[in-house]
């Protein structure tokens, strides 16, 4: 007789971590909160950089189409982070004094990597109320990736000292990629830290959080979950995680989705205009320090692009 096993059913944890990587509209970042606060078993509230008051520290003039190249180059980043921990073991053991200089030193040519570490996909989102134009915007890339306790001290830090001393690094003080959230409905953030930079006494775990707003008495406030009371700096309160095991085709990095997001002129399916991605990709980062794929599923397409920068 055959023994012919029949594959697992997904876990709770698993259903959890597909919906994060999923979500597309405020909808699906809510069913996301909602599952977090019955895995946890209680609803604890982190704010962002840990100040109740933090809308108005989110906010800044300009485009908020441009400042999606924040995030572009925090995933560069952590890709160049993940590679240079790797062979030099600690931050200040790294002799790279650019960007550039570390690429060249760590990077393989983009003709001969399989797939692209850094990545941007465009999902259809919420119907607009207004006159904006509103999308999903989802980076992913290969990097580093982050255990729960880095995120509040990493991602969802308003301000820092973070890139400030690393010369390989393009961030410096840590709040660009945080002006985006302010203009998305909702940020659901999934997160592995690679296995290679892990201490012998750290697990592999999977992180997902979701970041949403909360309207208060005078203004509004970003908050995420976590897994005990927060209330002041310096408390010990992360947000939601597993065992990498439960969803092990999650590979390690970051994936970052700007839920609902208003746009300008990112909206457009051409490309090559002046305002579609592509073209602010390209332009900004004229000499990337990766290449950048970007796929497009906008009005039903999935075109996808190499971006390479102008030069």
């Amino acid at each position: 007789m055959v023994n012919m096993s029949l594959p697992k059913a997904p876990t709770n944890n698993a259903i959890l971590i597909a919906a994060a990587l999923d979500a597309a509209t405020v909808d699906d970042a809510k069913v996301v909160q909602e599952m977090i606060t019955r895995s946890i078993g209680v609803r604890y509230k982190r704010p962002v950089g840990d100040k109740v008051n933090n809308h108005g520290l989110m906010g800044s003039s300009g485009s908020y189409d441009i400042k999606l190249i924040e995030l572009v180059t925090n995933m560069q980043d952590a890709v160049i982070e993940r590679l240079a921990l790797a062979r030099w073991l600690t931050p200040d053991a790294v002799p790279y004094a650019s960007p550039q200089e570390a690429a060249r030193a760590l990077l393989p040519a983009p003709e001969t990597v399989g797939r692209y570490p850094v990545s941007v996909v465009f999902r259809e989102s919420d119907r607009p109320t207004s006159s904006t134009k509103r999308l999903t915007a989802v980076f992913r890339d290969a990097g580093c990736g982050l255990r729960p306790e880095q995120l509040p001290a990493t991602i969802f830090q308003l301000g820092g000292s973070y890139k400030e001393d690393r010369l390989y690094l393009q961030g410096a003080f840590g709040i660009g990629g945080a002006m985006t959230y302010r203009n998305a409905g909702a940020v659901v953030v999934v997160s592995r830290r690679a296995p290679e930079l892990l201490a012998p006494d750290e697990e592999d775990l999977i992180t997902v959080a979701v970041v949403e707003w909360e309207n208060l008495t005078k203004g509004a406030s970003a908050y995420y979950l976590v897994d005990a009371a927060w209330t002041q700096p310096g408390d010990k309160a992360a947000p939601w995680s597993c065992p990498a095991t439960d969803m092990p085709a999650f590979e390690a990095g970051t994936q970052l989705a700007l839920i609902s997001y208003g746009v300008e002129g990112l909206q457009r399916v051409r490309e090559g205009d002046a305002k579609t991605f592509d073209t602010v990709v390209n332009t900004r980062l004229f000499v990337p320090v990766t290449p950048v794929r970007f796929t497009n599923e906008i009005s039903g397409r999935a075109r996808s692009t190499n971006m390479r920068g102008l030069a």
